[in-house]
């Protein structure tokens, strides 16, 4: 090495340890330009749509199995959300004629019932559709929670923001021509 920092008469960036550095950039760089170029362009069908109302509508109402037998009952998507409304308006009752009793073992139900149908209600062919519902039934399942657990404030808190979601499952199910029934309790409740 001479004086001022030069090996063999190049600056120390060009040293053996310096060209290493770039040579390994070089193939990095040479092998990500590969991939880039070998990849198939993209076309229009590449780009997933956004399911048609029809598509909606058969998933919302056909069911995911076949039953096999009277004790294991199958619901399809809109019959679920329709049980989980039922469990949560018959809770709403119970609290509002003071039967904190009947309302924990509701919460408790409709705790069991977010778990067992979340797999169907969230498999949708719209993946927007997806995202609001798990979210709505992340709520709601909350909710169920803490009036099980007799946490009846926190559930006061939780129960506006769980009613907000629904009504945008409702609204969106709705947009795309499913019958949604009668006004949920789940999405309407005060």
């Amino acid at each position: 090495m001479k004086a001022g920092g030069q090996a063999d008469g190049l600056p120390l960036s060009h040293s053996r340890k310096g060209r290493e550095g770039v040579v390994r950039t070089l193939v990095t760089l040479g092998v990500l330009l590969g991939i880039v170029l070998g990849a198939p362009p993209s076309t229009a069908t590449d780009v997933k749509q956004p399911p048609t109302p029809e598509q909606v509508q058969a998933w919302a109402t056909t069911l995911p199995r076949q039953p096999t037998s009277l004790l294991d009952p199958v619901y399809s998507p809109i019959e679920a959300i329709h049980l989980l409304d039922r469990t949560y308006a018959v809770m709403l009752q119970a609290f509002s004629e003071k039967k904190p009793g009947d309302a924990w073992d509701k919460g408790g139900e409709g705790s069991k019932a977010v778990d067992r149908y979340r797999r169907t209600l969230t498999h949708s062919p719209d993946t927007k559709l997806n995202r609001l519902m798990n979210r709505a039934l992340n709520q709601v399942g909350d909710l169920f929670d803490e009036v099980n657990s007799t946490d009846t404030e926190q559930a006061a808190k939780t129960a506006p923001r769980s009613t907000r979601s629904w009504a945008q499952v409702e609204a969106t199910l709705k947009l795309y021509g499913v019958d949604t029934g009668e006004p949920w309790s789940v999405s309407t409740a005060k």
